[in-house]
């Protein structure tokens, strides 16, 4: 599921409720098995708003996450969310939990390595020169 908030920030839950609520929660390999299902199911769309939401939530901290969560007044961690909440979320921030978690790394570069190689790169990216 994807919501919009009327700020325009576009965020997107791993885990969806029967009910239709989602969790503001999402944790590192969880995007990482979604994104390989996306390159299996060739969902280019579905690729670009993952890597998006990484580069939304992560790209400022130096390590990969075990968790992030959509931080915002009368919202509770792990909370479950409708469209109602929309509004409370208006001046949401991402917030990074246990960075550099071994298995939530491990998961997101099998991902992108498998991406990367189904794209023609080589699966380990080239290391910036010193």
């Amino acid at each position: 599921m994807v919501l919009q908030t009327t700020n325009g920030v576009i965020w997107m839950p791993t885990d969806g409720y029967p009910n239709g609520s989602v969790s503001n929660e999402i944790i590192g390999k969880g995007q990482a098995w979604e994104m390989d299902f996306a390159r299996t199911e060739n969902d280019v769309a579905r690729i670009q708003q993952i890597l998006a939401l990484i580069k939304l939530v992560n790209a400022s901290k130096p390590i990969y996450m075990e968790g992030a969560w959509l931080d915002a007044p009368g919202i509770k961690l792990s909370q479950q969310l409708t469209p109602a909440d929309l509004a409370k979320l208006n001046k949401a921030t991402w917030k990074v939990k246990d960075a550099g978690n071994g298995e939530q790394t491990a998961w997101w570069c099998w991902a992108m390595a498998r991406l990367r190689k189904q794209v023609g790169l080589p699966a380990e990216p080239q290391r910036p020169k010193k």
